[in-house]
């Protein structure tokens, strides 16, 4: 605009009379006179191409490259990291290809008495022949009985939760001389049962070596999403005591077979030691034990299109387990004991595109940390850090300086454009 007018002038003789117009303006052409030479031409503003320039601007992020083999050794190796934590666990281990579901499933258990039991004489839960052990571990021993698995096992038939009987005592009625057959005998209804009931000391009794018998475990577990259903044989099964391997289940079984010491020890429980049932002061033999058998399946990480499961038990302390027969006329039984149920969990599943993508990109977010990191270290902490930090941040001058020289700028404009219009 400067020289635009400076031509004019000279072409109709025109002087500057005042200093001030004499002095050559060089305020380059900005925003403002943009706009105001497109308002004078006539033109609408879209038409223009500077208009589109500050329109359509790009920002784009500014790099500082540091020349300093520390940060960028440091910040290679934490990028490094990065890419073994996707690649080999959340990918690899984690199975992070894979869209998993949790199972659904359905247990059978049943019991089975050993082939042999150990003589009761040498249990020292039992009370022997000769009445010489009154205690055992600090705790009163009772007499014990064998017993079939189908009087352990209570109720018969049950599979989940499945009841092992530890203790039990039989109640005797005093039970009416009559013919409980006949409709009309009223004498046959139990109306109160602590009148009915012998109050003599009842004898109470121990299953002699419940820790020889076996527990046979046979389960199914499905996944609806993933179409997938398959049976404990056909997968390779592990036993745990908490966190800790015991053994693998054996292939070509025809059921997961676990011994009852088994059982135990996977809860990590003694039978002869404190139940810690509330007003009490027994064992869990004489009390019984409320566990949980936890049966976790998933993806194998060698083949993904084979499944595995784990299971172990876990005690839940404290918890009252008295069961009772069906009353009878002539007695009744109370029972406590082991009792088992069964928790089917876990995440099973197949390949998924959309879950492998999911898994890199989380994964890759990990690199923006890496390069705060580093970033703290070059502007923070090492010597050289005022020099990073210089290279690293560029200060704008302050929102009043700024819209001080957007005033003196908008003043120039208006001075040079009354020097276009002014009369020759």
């Amino acid at each position: 605009s400067f020289y635009f007018t400076s031509f004019r002038q000279k072409q109709h003789g025109i002087r500057n009379s005042s200093p001030e117009l004499a002095a050559p303006i060089t305020t380059p052409v900005n925003h403002h006179q943009n706009l105001y030479q497109e308002k004078i031409m006539g033109a609408p503003k879209y038409k223009k191409r500077s208009w589109w320039d500050d329109t359509l601007s790009y920002s784009t992020v500014k790099i500082v490259k540091v020349r300093d083999w520390r940060l960028g050794a440091l910040h290679y190796l934490f990028l490094f990291g990065i890419v073994c934590y996707i690649c080999l666990y959340a990918i690899w281990w984690n199975q992070g290809y894979i869209a998993k579901e949790n199972p659904e499933g359905l247990v059978r258990a049943t019991l089975r008495a050993p082939p042999s039991l150990p003589s009761i004489d040498n249990l020292g839960y039992c009370t022997n022949s000769s009445g010489t052990n009154p205690n055992f571990k600090g705790y009163q021993t009772y007499p014990c009985q064998y017993q079939s698995a189908n009087n352990v096992a209570f109720p018969v038939g049950a599979t989940s939760p499945i009841f092992l009987t530890t203790r039990y005592k039989v109640f005797q009625r005093n039970a009416p001389s009559v013919d409980c057959s006949s409709s009309n005998s009223t004498d046959c209804v139990i109306t109160d049962t602590s009148n009915n009931l012998n109050i003599a000391p009842v004898p109470r009794f121990y299953t002699a070596g419940i820790e020889n018998y076996t527990l046979f475990v046979d389960h199914i577990v499905y996944a609806l999403s993933n179409d997938f259903a398959e049976k404990n044989t056909n997968m390779k099964g592990e036993l745990y005591k908490g966190n800790k391997f015991l053994r693998y289940l054996e292939d070509g079984r025809t059921g997961d077979i676990f011994t009852v010491a088994e059982i135990l020890e996977s809860a990590q429980i003694d039978l002869d030691t404190h139940s810690q049932v509330q007003g009490g002061n027994n064992t869990y033999r004489y009390d019984g034990v409320q566990l949980m058998a936890i049966i976790t399946y998933s993806n194998r990480v060698s083949d993904s299109r084979s499944f595995k499961y784990t299971i172990k038990f876990v005690a839940i302390p404290g918890i009252d387990t008295t069961r009772y027969d069906a009353e009878t006329v002539t007695t009744q039984t109370n029972r406590h004991g082991i009792v088992i149920s069964f928790v089917q969990t876990g995440n099973i599943g197949k390949f998924s595109f959309p879950a492998l993508l999911s898994s890199i990109i989380g994964g890759a977010v990990l690199t923006g940390v890496a390069t705060t990191l580093v970033d703290l270290l070059a502007i923070y902490i090492l010597p050289q850090k005022k020099t990073y930090g210089d290279a690293k941040f560029q200060l704008t001058d302050t929102m009043s300086s700024t819209l001080k020289k957007e005033n003196q700028k908008g003043e120039k404009v208006e001075i040079e454009v009354d020097k276009n219009e002014s009369p020759q």
